[in-house]
């Protein structure tokens, strides 16, 4: 399992890239207050899907892509210290690929640990995971706190943010425990459909930036927290024919941004931005529907989630 690193996007844009860089421009209305903006960028998800009896977890599987994405933004200044805005970010089918590991215990086989341990998992593969699109869209009303001479502000800010992840595996390496510990081992034609998984998170946030020009230079730091609204994950297991659909519990959530920025004209400033968004994990209900009735596992699941998105952007203004 790798070490989640994380830097990503930061600030409205837009973002599609491969590179890593993401590119900006930057459409300003003559009075300054409605911007509107596109890019382009790399991003790195990850999701965790968990299943647990009682306090042993049986099973884990994390999904990981790295993809390039496009971006959007809307700001408009509503009133004076008054910013409304809108952001969203896309990936859609086709643009890349990546992995999906799945660890499981079976406790027949194996102790449980209270430490988490992946050393001692009985069934282990590794899918070839296709992204099937990635939506995150934000709305969020904000307030310039402090204003001094344009030179630094700090603007106070909330709203709400919609996330959307889906995926597809497929094929790859296996490692089972049939009549022994880790006695079967093989691999699934890549071509084979095996597991599609979605999550879909709904959130409210508060937050604050700081942000500072001196002579050509500017930077911005920003940081938000909040809370789900809607934190909700679906599992279709082709091979066993077995629906899972999980509602997870309220679960925390952060983001963290930086921007700098450098002005090489004046109407235009290359900015590099990295940001970091994340959904803490939480347990919830799982429901296994079928024919005659559907199985309800009270706190069988587990699921979090990561973004991050690196860029290079250059920003024209009008």
């Amino acid at each position: 399992m790798k070490t989640f690193c994380v830097a990503a996007l930061a600030g409205m844009g837009c973002v599609l890239a491969s590179t890593g860089h993401a590119r900006d421009l930057d459409w300003v209305s003559v009075d300054g207050a409605l911007k509107v903006s596109g890019g382009v960028g790399l991003t790195f998800l990850r999701a965790d899907e968990l299943v647990w009896d009682g306090n042993s977890k049986i099973s884990h599987l994390i999904w990981e892509t790295t993809t390039p994405v496009l971006l959007g933004d809307i700001s408009y200044q509503i009133a004076p210290r008054w910013i409304l805005s809108i952001s969203g970010t896309f990936a859609g089918r086709g643009f890349a690929s990546g992995q999906m590991a799945d660890y499981d215990w079976n406790r027949e086989i194996v102790e449980y640990e209270e430490k988490e341990s992946f050393s001692n998992w009985t069934d282990w593969s590794l899918d070839l995971a296709k992204l099937q699109h990635y939506v995150s869209a934000d709305m969020a009303l904000g307030y310039d706190l402090i204003q001094e001479n344009k030179s630094y502000q700090v603007n106070l800010r909330g709203g709400f943010q919609y996330s959307d992840v889906y995926w597809k595996s497929y094929g790859g390496p296996y490692i089972y425990s049939v009549d022994d510990f880790r006695d079967d081992r093989g691999s699934f034609p890549v071509s084979q459909l095996g597991i599609t998984y979605r999550q879909r998170h709904l959130q409210g946030f508060v937050g604050a930036t700081f942000s500072q020009e001196f002579d050509c230079w500017s930077y911005s730091l920003s940081g938000r927290a909040g809370f789900t609204l809607l934190n909700r994950d679906h599992d279709h297991h082709l091979l066993r024919e077995m629906y899972f659909s999980g509602k997870m519990k309220t679960a925390p959530t952060l983001g963290l941004k930086a921007e700098v920025g450098y002005r090489v004209s004046k109407k235009t400033t290359l900015v590099g931005h990295a940001s970091f968004d994340k959904v803490f994990e939480r347990r919830g209900d799982v429901t296994i529907p079928s024919n005659e009735m559907n199985l309800f596992l009270r706190d069988g699941g587990g699921a979090a989630f990561q973004a991050a998105t690196i860029g290079l952007k250059a920003k024209y203004a009008f």
